[in-house]
């Protein structure tokens, strides 16, 4: 496309126009010469008519067909008439000649002739437009030179004339906007010869002017206000590293208060564990002190029947120890046992059935009552029950302690600060797992948790996130009074995690749900800080994260979402 400008847009209209002119008044001469023409050759057509019908007059009343056809040769071979028809009254057509195409310029021509009010005949007469057709053609053709020799004249005005002259000044005014675009204000625009560009440049220079003044006094408060900013900026960074110093000590100071709330829950937590260690090492010591010797001795004894014994019950109570949540044995297993070594006539079916059953054998079989029918049963029998017991005792030790140490490393893990550079890829089931192995105590209080998870990875703080599920879940077992279900999910949708955690408490009411995440808000009396849901928001936000919660009597569910530790990658 073309670029428009001024010298090109007012050439085209100046050549537009006289063009416009031209055919306006060529079109107005050629019209006026062929309207005056036409008339001249009507009036002449009727006089020529005129002179025909006196012409063929005497020759039709004489009924000389001859003459008639004589004088309408002679009127045809004039050129001026195309075509000639005489019809007499007496003797029809006396004379048809000439071209019968009918002619653009003039109509056809009828005269009668008479003679003394006698009707002789008819003369048809059709006049050629050839002297019209020359004449137009002629001041077309002169038209069109005299169209052609000022369109010429005229592109030549403009080339030489309108472009040097005129474009000239435009293009200085354009070099000079030109530099004056660039940076360059100095520039200045001298007399160009027109008056009206003359004003254009003198505003211009006047533009220009002004910007180098108000440039440098830009420049100047550039500098000024950079030296500002910095300071400001300074004093904003300094601002800053003390607000979020401030945090992490709000953030701590909650974690211990979180922590304090727990310490008896994770005191119990610790001691049940240390407790069952303890009574079953008790247990093991006296074996080993006071039960142990004399083992040797005695299996030696045993005979064969007695070793089948021995080795039975050991066999068996061992597969047994597997399962020590059971407790005691029933005394409805001891019954049963008991009653049907009675059947069977073995000796020391009671003392022998309390110690099957400890040994965990609740059913007799052919074999067993077969080797219980030795001398010894009972003898061996209390010896295979101590070697049991005594396994037992490990495995529950074994068991205690794996679960102090889920509690303490549960601990440690919420205890660890981490710094706030290394977020890493983290579980959030296992996250909440930790929790809820702290906050074990207080969910054994009439509180039923259930765990809806699924797959839930982020990219975060540990430690940070568990801070969330402390506050979350302490508020909802609060908000149930320690009694209710406790239900939470998690899993991850578009690349989003979601986990939510619901209760089953009153709900919140509503004219507190615009000030429920305001630093220093609480509905407690007596306890805490409003701070716990802030902070929530707050390392929530650090994770890029967002929170929001539904209420209804009987049912609220605190959501929060993160972008997945896939999204991150």
């Amino acid at each position: 496309m073309k670029e428009r400008t001024i010298t090109r847009q007012m050439q085209n209209t100046t050549l537009l126009v006289s063009l416009v002119i031209i055919l306006c008044v060529q079109g107005a001469l050629l019209t006026a010469i062929t309207l005056t023409i036409s008339s001249n050759l009507k009036e002449r057509a009727n006089r020529t008519a005129e002179e025909t019908v006196a012409f063929l007059r005497d020759p039709l009343y004489n009924l000389d067909d001859n003459q008639a056809v004589k004088i309408g040769e002679a009127l045809l071979s004039s050129g001026f008439i195309a075509r000639i028809r005489i019809e007499s009254t007496a003797t029809g057509i006396v004379f048809d000649s000439g071209n019968t195409a009918k002619t653009s310029s003039f109509n056809p021509v009828t005269r009668e002739i008479r003679y003394n009010d006698l009707l002789l005949g008819t003369v048809f007469l059709t006049f050629a437009n050839r002297e019209v057709t020359e004449l137009f053609m002629f001041m077309l053709l002169f038209s069109l030179v005299v169209l052609i020799t000022v369109f010429v004249a005229t592109l030549y005005v403009h080339q030489f004339v309108i472009s040097k002259k005129i474009s000239k000044p435009f293009d200085t005014l354009i070099d000079g906007l030109a530099r004056i675009a660039d940076g360059d204000f100095a520039t200045r625009f001298g007399s160009t010869g027109f008056t009206d560009l003359n004003l254009l440049a003198r505003g211009i220079n006047d533009m220009a002017e002004k910007i180098q003044t108000k440039n440098r006094e830009l420049v100047d408060m550039n500098n000024s206000l950079e030296q500002r900013v910095r300071e400001r900026t300074d004093e904003l960074q300094r601002s800053i590293e003390e607000l979020h110093k401030t945090q992490d000590r709000l953030i701590k100071s909650e974690k211990l208060t979180a922590l304090g709330h727990l310490s008896a829950g994770i005191a119990h937590e610790l001691n049940t564990p240390l407790g069952a260690i303890i009574a079953s090492n008790r247990q093991i010591e006296d074996f080993f002190d006071n039960r142990h010797s004399g083992y040797s001795d005695f299996l030696l004894r045993l005979d064969v029947p007695g070793i089948s014994l021995f080795k039975y019950l050991v066999i068996e109570g061992l597969k047994a120890t597997g399962n020590i949540d059971k407790g005691s044995p029933e005394q409805k297993i001891i019954g049963e046992l008991e009653a049907e070594l009675e059947w069977e006539n073995i000796a020391n079916s009671e003392k022998l059935a309390e110690l099957l059953a400890e040994i965990g054998i609740s059913g007799l079989n052919n074999e067993l009552l077969f080797l219980l029918n030795h001398p010894q049963n009972l003898t061996i029998a209390e010896r295979a029950s101590d070697i049991i017991i005594t396994r037992k005792m490990v495995r529950i030790i074994s068991i205690a302690g794996q679960k102090a140490a889920t509690v303490v490393t549960a601990l440690r893990s919420y205890l660890t600060t981490e710094p706030d550079d290394e977020f890493q890829k983290i579980d959030l089931n296992d996250n909440i797992e930790r929790i809820l192995t702290l906050m074990h105590n207080m969910l054994h209080q009439g509180v039923i948790v259930k765990r809806e998870f699924s797959t839930a990875r982020v990219i975060g703080s540990a430690d940070k996130l568990g801070q969330i599920w402390m506050n979350l879940i302490r508020n909802a077992l609060e908000a149930m009074s320690f009694n209710g279900t406790l239900t939470i999910r998690t899993g991850t949708r578009d690349h989003i995690v979601r986990v939510e955690i619901e209760d089953t408490g009153p709900g919140i009411p509503e004219e507190i749900h615009q000030r429920l995440f305001e630093p220093f808000f609480s509905t407690k009396q007596n306890s805490g800080m409003g701070l716990g849901l802030e902070i929530c928001k707050r390392i929530i936000e650090l994770h890029q994260g967002s929170i929001r919660f539904e209420t209804q009597p009987g049912r609220t569910v605190f959501i929060v979402e993160f972008p997945s530790a896939e999204e991150h990658q």
